[in-house]
């Protein structure tokens, strides 16, 4: 369960960072179909998503488990910070997709 715990706080981290760094700093938005309001949505649910379950970790785990999450996020999202924005919005989309799976897993076995 703690696999599941960690990739699902960095998986929402890097969403919410993906959608911070490719729409504030590279000026880039998705401009297909729907992909906008997805883009969008990403970025609410990697910010809500990523607080949500760096608190809730403190209830359903040990005291560590936050901490070490955190420390995988930052490492994981230092690194996909070369990522170009032309695919970055993509990686934003998919990190709230995997995140929200993880953090349902996670709390439907807790």
């Amino acid at each position: 369960m703690l696999t599941l715990y960690i990739i699902s706080i960095v998986a929402l981290g890097l969403a919410a960072d993906q959608n911070r760094v490719v729409s504030k700093y590279a000026g880039y938005r998705p401009d297909v179909g729907i992909t906008p309001f997805l883009f969008d949505l990403s970025g609410f649910i990697g910010n809500l998503g990523a607080l949500g379950m760096i608190v809730g970790g403190f209830f359903i785990g040990e005291w560590w488990w936050p901490f070490s999450a955190l420390v995988s996020a930052w490492v994981v999202i230092a690194i996909c910070r070369s990522i170009p924005p032309s695919i970055g919005w993509l990686l934003s989309i998919l990190g709230a997709v995997v995140g929200s799976a993880c953090a349902t897993m996670v709390f439907v076995n807790a």
